[in-house]
Protein backbone atom coordinates (compact mmCIF):
# COMPACT_ATOMS: atom_id res chain seq x y z
CA UNK A 1 0.00 0.00 0.00
CA UNK A 2 2.94 2.05 0.77
CA UNK A 3 4.41 1.59 -2.57
CA UNK A 4 1.46 2.05 -4.33
CA UNK A 5 1.01 5.36 -2.55
CA UNK A 6 -2.31 4.32 -1.19
CA UNK A 7 -3.87 3.57 2.42
CA UNK A 8 -3.86 -0.15 3.75
CA UNK A 9 -7.69 0.04 3.56
CA UNK A 10 -7.52 0.80 -0.30
CA UNK A 11 -5.08 -1.79 -1.00
CA UNK A 12 -6.49 -4.48 0.44
CA UNK A 13 -10.02 -3.31 -1.22
CA UNK A 14 -8.14 -4.40 -4.32
CA UNK A 15 -6.39 -7.15 -3.09
CA UNK A 16 -8.49 -8.52 -0.40
CA UNK A 17 -6.71 -12.07 -0.50
CA UNK A 18 -3.18 -10.48 0.21
CA UNK A 19 -1.04 -10.69 3.27
CA UNK A 20 -2.10 -8.80 6.46
CA UNK A 21 -5.34 -7.80 4.91
CA UNK A 22 -7.58 -10.02 6.51
CA UNK A 23 -10.42 -11.79 5.04
CA UNK A 24 -14.43 -11.95 5.28
CA UNK A 25 -15.42 -15.02 6.39
CA UNK A 26 -16.97 -15.81 3.48
CA UNK A 27 -13.79 -15.26 0.83
CA UNK A 28 -11.70 -17.35 3.57
CA UNK A 29 -14.29 -20.35 3.31
CA UNK A 30 -14.56 -19.96 -0.74
CA UNK A 31 -10.60 -19.67 -0.43
CA UNK A 32 -10.39 -22.68 1.68
CA UNK A 33 -12.47 -24.72 -0.09
CA UNK A 34 -10.91 -24.07 -3.17
CA UNK A 35 -7.46 -24.56 -2.31
CA UNK A 36 -6.62 -21.55 -3.48
CA UNK A 37 -4.20 -18.80 -2.22
CA UNK A 38 -4.38 -15.73 -1.74
CA UNK A 39 -3.13 -15.18 -5.62
CA UNK A 40 -5.68 -17.02 -6.73
CA UNK A 41 -2.75 -19.80 -7.67
CA UNK A 42 -3.98 -23.42 -6.69
CA UNK A 43 -2.29 -24.73 -3.26
CA UNK A 44 -0.64 -28.18 -3.64
CA UNK A 45 0.59 -28.29 0.35
CA UNK A 46 -0.70 -27.05 2.84
CA UNK A 47 -3.28 -24.09 2.84
CA UNK A 48 -2.96 -21.65 6.22
CA UNK A 49 -5.52 -19.78 7.53
CA UNK A 50 -4.16 -16.19 5.74
CA UNK A 51 -4.36 -18.00 2.21
CA UNK A 52 -0.50 -18.35 2.47
CA UNK A 53 0.08 -22.10 0.60
CA UNK A 54 3.34 -24.39 2.15
CA UNK A 55 3.95 -26.65 -0.50
CA UNK A 56 6.04 -28.90 0.94
CA UNK A 57 4.28 -29.24 4.69
CA UNK A 58 3.44 -32.91 5.08
CA UNK A 59 -0.16 -33.69 5.55
CA UNK A 60 0.32 -34.96 9.32
CA UNK A 61 2.04 -31.58 10.23
CA UNK A 62 -0.79 -29.21 8.36
CA UNK A 63 -3.32 -30.75 10.28
CA UNK A 64 -1.84 -29.87 13.41
CA UNK A 65 -2.41 -26.80 12.69
CA UNK A 66 -6.28 -25.03 13.22
CA UNK A 67 -8.02 -23.78 10.30
CA UNK A 68 -4.80 -25.38 8.12
CA UNK A 69 -6.04 -27.37 4.70
CA UNK A 70 -4.13 -30.07 3.29
CA UNK A 71 -4.89 -29.95 -0.70
CA UNK A 72 -3.30 -31.77 -3.16
CA UNK A 73 -3.84 -31.61 -7.01
CA UNK A 74 -5.44 -34.93 -7.03
CA UNK A 75 -7.10 -37.09 -4.46
CA UNK A 76 -4.83 -38.86 -3.01
CA UNK A 77 -6.00 -43.09 -2.81
CA UNK A 78 -4.52 -45.08 -0.18
CA UNK A 79 -3.80 -48.85 -0.05
CA UNK A 80 -5.79 -50.72 3.37
CA UNK A 81 -2.81 -52.89 3.76
CA UNK A 82 -0.93 -52.70 6.90
CA UNK A 83 2.12 -51.93 5.10
CA UNK A 84 4.92 -49.57 4.33
CA UNK A 85 3.12 -48.31 1.41
CA UNK A 86 0.22 -47.99 2.41
CA UNK A 87 0.89 -46.32 5.70
CA UNK A 88 3.07 -44.23 4.42
CA UNK A 89 0.32 -42.72 1.74
CA UNK A 90 -2.25 -42.30 4.35
CA UNK A 91 -0.05 -39.86 6.21
CA UNK A 92 1.44 -38.46 3.41
CA UNK A 93 4.88 -38.85 4.15
CA UNK A 94 7.14 -40.86 2.14
CA UNK A 95 7.90 -44.88 2.64
CA UNK A 96 11.76 -43.51 3.63
CA UNK A 97 10.11 -41.58 6.34
CA UNK A 98 7.50 -44.00 7.35
CA UNK A 99 10.10 -46.78 8.02
CA UNK A 100 12.40 -44.52 10.00
CA UNK A 101 9.77 -44.21 12.22
CA UNK A 102 8.40 -47.73 12.62
CA UNK A 103 10.80 -49.95 10.94
CA UNK A 104 9.32 -53.10 11.79
CA UNK A 105 6.34 -52.59 9.68
CA UNK A 106 5.70 -54.67 6.86
CA UNK A 107 7.46 -54.11 3.85
CA UNK A 108 10.61 -51.76 5.64
CA UNK A 109 13.68 -52.86 4.43
CA UNK A 110 15.09 -54.83 7.15
CA UNK A 111 18.58 -54.57 8.83
CA UNK A 112 21.47 -56.56 6.97
CA UNK A 113 23.66 -59.62 9.38
CA UNK A 114 26.94 -58.99 10.10
CA UNK A 115 28.24 -62.57 9.15
CA UNK A 116 30.72 -62.89 6.07
CA UNK A 117 28.24 -64.32 3.84
CA UNK A 118 26.78 -63.83 0.61
CA UNK A 119 23.36 -62.97 2.24
CA UNK A 120 24.91 -60.74 4.81
CA UNK A 121 27.18 -59.05 2.60
CA UNK A 122 25.07 -58.30 -0.36
CA UNK A 123 22.47 -56.81 2.17
CA UNK A 124 25.43 -54.56 2.84
CA UNK A 125 25.82 -53.14 -0.65
CA UNK A 126 22.51 -53.12 -1.16
CA UNK A 127 22.35 -55.52 -4.44
CA UNK A 128 21.07 -59.05 -4.36
CA UNK A 129 22.93 -62.50 -3.34
CA UNK A 130 23.24 -63.35 -7.29
CA UNK A 131 25.01 -60.04 -8.41
CA UNK A 132 26.94 -60.06 -4.88
CA UNK A 133 28.09 -64.03 -6.04
CA UNK A 134 28.85 -63.09 -9.41
CA UNK A 135 31.47 -60.68 -8.25
CA UNK A 136 32.93 -62.86 -5.31
CA UNK A 137 32.02 -66.47 -6.03
CA UNK A 138 34.40 -67.51 -3.36
CA UNK A 139 31.84 -65.92 -0.49
CA UNK A 140 30.35 -68.29 2.17
CA UNK A 141 26.37 -69.25 0.84
CA UNK A 142 27.48 -68.48 -3.02
CA UNK A 143 26.46 -71.17 -5.43
CA UNK A 144 30.24 -73.28 -6.20
CA UNK A 145 30.54 -73.61 -9.95
CA UNK A 146 30.22 -77.15 -11.29
CA UNK A 147 33.31 -78.75 -12.30
CA UNK A 148 33.45 -79.81 -16.53
CA UNK A 149 34.45 -83.87 -16.41
CA UNK A 150 32.18 -86.23 -17.54
CA UNK A 151 31.59 -87.91 -14.08
CA UNK A 152 29.24 -88.00 -12.09
CA UNK A 153 30.29 -85.30 -9.59
CA UNK A 154 30.14 -82.77 -12.44
CA UNK A 155 26.94 -83.55 -14.24
CA UNK A 156 25.10 -84.34 -11.42
CA UNK A 157 25.81 -80.38 -10.33
CA UNK A 158 25.21 -79.17 -13.74
CA UNK A 159 21.73 -80.60 -14.17
CA UNK A 160 21.33 -79.23 -10.56
CA UNK A 161 20.70 -83.16 -8.82
CA UNK A 162 22.56 -85.02 -6.77
CA UNK A 163 24.67 -87.73 -7.49
CA UNK A 164 22.86 -90.53 -6.55
CA UNK A 165 20.07 -89.37 -8.36
CA UNK A 166 21.75 -88.75 -11.37
CA UNK A 167 23.44 -92.03 -11.01
CA UNK A 168 19.85 -93.62 -11.03
CA UNK A 169 18.83 -92.50 -14.18
CA UNK A 170 22.49 -92.93 -15.60
CA UNK A 171 24.37 -95.78 -13.68
CA UNK A 172 27.39 -96.42 -16.13
CA UNK A 173 28.56 -92.99 -15.54
CA UNK A 174 32.01 -92.34 -14.43
CA UNK A 175 31.82 -92.18 -10.57
CA UNK A 176 28.45 -94.25 -10.26
CA UNK A 177 28.71 -96.70 -8.57
CA UNK A 178 27.82 -100.24 -10.00
CA UNK A 179 26.00 -102.70 -7.45
CA UNK A 180 28.39 -105.77 -5.45
CA UNK A 181 27.61 -108.83 -6.41
CA UNK A 182 29.05 -112.26 -4.61
CA UNK A 183 33.09 -112.36 -4.76
CA UNK A 184 33.22 -108.80 -5.66
CA UNK A 185 36.03 -106.77 -3.57
CA UNK A 186 33.87 -104.23 -1.01
CA UNK A 187 36.37 -102.96 0.85
CA UNK A 188 40.69 -102.64 0.19
CA UNK A 189 43.88 -100.03 0.49
CA UNK A 190 44.76 -98.61 3.61
CA UNK A 191 48.82 -97.85 4.00
CA UNK A 192 50.60 -98.84 1.10
CA UNK A 193 48.04 -98.45 -1.29
CA UNK A 194 45.64 -95.43 0.09
CA UNK A 195 41.93 -95.20 -0.16
CA UNK A 196 41.20 -98.08 -2.63
CA UNK A 197 37.66 -99.29 -2.10
CA UNK A 198 35.18 -98.33 0.59
CA UNK A 199 31.88 -100.06 -0.06
CA UNK A 200 31.54 -102.17 3.50
CA UNK A 201 27.94 -101.61 3.38
CA UNK A 202 27.36 -101.85 -0.17
CA UNK A 203 27.46 -106.35 -0.59
CA UNK A 204 23.83 -107.77 -1.58
CA UNK A 205 21.56 -109.33 0.25
CA UNK A 206 22.57 -112.89 1.46
CA UNK A 207 26.07 -111.68 1.69
CA UNK A 208 28.99 -109.95 3.89
CA UNK A 209 31.92 -107.74 3.65
CA UNK A 210 34.75 -110.02 5.05
CA UNK A 211 38.06 -110.03 5.27
CA UNK A 212 40.20 -112.48 3.57
CA UNK A 213 42.47 -114.75 5.36
CA UNK A 214 45.94 -113.35 6.21
CA UNK A 215 47.23 -109.57 6.06
CA UNK A 216 49.18 -108.38 3.38
CA UNK A 217 52.14 -105.84 3.74
CA UNK A 218 51.40 -102.94 5.95
CA UNK A 219 48.84 -104.57 7.70
CA UNK A 220 46.22 -104.04 4.70
CA UNK A 221 43.54 -106.54 4.03
CA UNK A 222 41.42 -106.77 1.44
CA UNK A 223 37.23 -107.77 2.42
CA UNK A 224 35.33 -109.67 0.04
CA UNK A 225 31.42 -109.98 -0.55
CA UNK A 226 31.02 -113.59 0.65
CA UNK A 227 27.94 -115.87 1.43
CA UNK A 228 26.39 -116.02 4.60
CA UNK A 229 25.83 -119.54 6.04
CA UNK A 230 22.47 -118.60 7.67
CA UNK A 231 21.87 -119.57 11.79
CA UNK A 232 19.79 -122.15 11.94
CA UNK A 233 17.04 -121.13 14.86
CA UNK A 234 17.33 -123.14 18.27
CA UNK A 235 14.73 -125.97 18.80
CA UNK A 236 13.00 -125.83 22.08
CA UNK A 237 12.26 -129.14 23.45
CA UNK A 238 10.12 -130.23 26.29
CA UNK A 239 11.54 -132.17 29.62
CA UNK A 240 8.91 -134.73 29.78
CA UNK A 241 10.09 -138.33 29.55
CA UNK A 242 7.57 -139.19 26.43
CA UNK A 243 8.34 -139.91 22.85
CA UNK A 244 7.38 -136.19 21.92
CA UNK A 245 10.09 -134.75 23.89
CA UNK A 246 12.68 -137.41 23.75
CA UNK A 247 12.72 -137.57 19.85
CA UNK A 248 13.16 -133.35 19.47
CA UNK A 249 16.03 -133.63 22.21
CA UNK A 250 17.68 -136.53 19.73
CA UNK A 251 16.71 -134.38 16.55
CA UNK A 252 14.63 -136.97 15.10
CA UNK A 253 10.93 -137.63 14.42
CA UNK A 254 8.50 -139.41 16.64
CA UNK A 255 7.99 -142.21 13.86
CA UNK A 256 12.10 -142.68 13.88
CA UNK A 257 12.44 -142.36 18.02
CA UNK A 258 9.75 -144.73 17.92
CA UNK A 259 11.03 -147.49 15.93
CA UNK A 260 14.02 -147.62 17.96
CA UNK A 261 12.20 -147.73 20.79
CA UNK A 262 8.59 -149.40 20.60
CA UNK A 263 7.62 -149.56 24.02
CA UNK A 264 8.68 -146.10 24.91
CA UNK A 265 5.99 -144.07 26.50
CA UNK A 266 3.79 -142.07 24.18
CA UNK A 267 5.06 -144.32 21.33
CA UNK A 268 1.81 -146.84 20.95
CA UNK A 269 2.00 -150.40 20.73
CA UNK A 270 1.89 -152.75 18.29
CA UNK A 271 -1.17 -155.51 18.69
Amino acid sequence: ACKAGVSKEEFCAKNPGFAGCGFAAAREADVQSSCTDFAGNKCNGCLATNNVCYPGMPKKQCNMYPGFQFCEDTPRICCKALTAECLSCAEGITEEEYCAKNPDTVGCPKPCCYALTAECLSCAEGITEEEYCAKNPDTVGCPKPCCYALTAECLSCAEGITEEEYCAEHPETIGCATPLKEGDVCKSGGVETGPGVDRFNDCPAGTSCVAESGFAIGGEVTYFCTATTPVPEPVLCCHAVIADCEACKAGVSKEEFCAKNPGFAGCGFAA
